[in-house]
């Protein structure tokens, strides 16, 4: 049997990839900017703190809707 996701738990990943986007663009921007390019430390920057606001908005929202199927 297939396993079916209650919307609220789509809606919890879909925040969870936008929030990782945007911690990409800010990152690059910021770099852009600063550096006036891209480093392998900005890519590492990118990366954890993409990871860590993924890890974040699950975790404010999860509780919220009863957790996961």
């Amino acid at each position: 049997s297939a396993v079916r996701c209650r919307p609220l738990v789509l809606a919890a990943a879909l925040s969870a990839v936008i929030a990782a986007l945007v911690s990409g663009v800010v990152v690059a921007r910021l770099y852009r900017s600063k550096v006036g390019g891209f480093t392998g430390d900005a890519l590492g920057c990118a990366v954890e703190l993409g990871e860590l606001l993924v890890l974040l908005a699950l975790a404010a929202i999860l509780p919220r809707i009863g957790g996961v199927p």
